[in-house]
C-alpha cells in the first residue's frame, strides 16, 4: 500500500511530560498499534463518531479516506475543492490529488479546527498530518507507556 508523505522541517515535538507548558492544558491519549504507530481517536464524518487518525509528524498534510470523505459530503455543511496538491508517496512517485476544505472539523469536545484542509487517499488510514498539529500547538508527550497529545486550541 502506497503512503502519501511530505518532507518538511518537524515542529510537532515530542517531549517528557515535565517540558509541556501551561498552556497546552487539553490533551487526548494516543492509542498505539503494535508496530507502535500512534492513533488519536476523533469525532468525525456526519454523526462524530470516533475515528482512527494516525499522527504523522512526516505528513505535511491530512487526508481522509474515501468513506470519511463521502460522510462529510453528505453533511450539511460539505467540503469545497479548492485545488490540488502534489502528494510524493513513500516509493518516490507522484499523485496529483484534489484539495478539500471543510469549514470546521471537531477535533475534541473543546476544540474545533476552522478550516479544515486535507486530500483523499485510497488507504485504510486516515491522517493527522503536520499543518494540522501545528495549527492545535500540539506537543506529543510519551510517558510510562501514556502517550497523549497536548494541545491549544485558539
Amino acid at each position: 500500500m502506497k503512503a502519501l508523505s511530505c518532507v518538511l522541517v518537524l515542529s510537532a515535538i515530542v517531549l517528557a511530560p515535565s517540558a509541556v507548558s501551561d498552556h497546552a492544558r487539553n490533551q487526548l491519549q494516543l492509542l498505539e498499534t503494535g508496530y507502535r504507530t500512534l492513533y488519536l481517536e476523533l469525532p468525525a464524518g456526519s454523526n462524530n463518531s470516533p475515528v482512527p487518525f494516525m499522527v504523522d509528524t512526516g505528513s505535511g498534510f491530512n487526508v481522509l479516506t474515501p468513506p470519511l470523505h463521502e460522510a462529510y459530503a453528505q453533511s450539511t455543511t460539505p467540503p469545497i475543492e479548492i485545488g490540488t496538491i502534489e502528494g510524493v508517496l513513500s516509493d518516490g512517485s507522484t499523485l496529483v490529488l484534489p484539495i478539500y476544505r471543510l469549514p470546521d472539523f471537531q477535533f475534541s469536545a473543546n476544540c474545533t479546527i476552522s478550516p479544515f484542509e486535507y486530500t483523499v487517499l485510497n488507504r485504510a488510514t486516515n491522517i493527522l498530518g503536520l499543518r494540522t498539529l501545528q495549527d492545535i500547538q500540539a506537543v506529543i508527550v510519551l510517558a510510562d507507556e501514556k502517550a497523549h497529545v497536548a494541545y491549544t486550541c485558539q
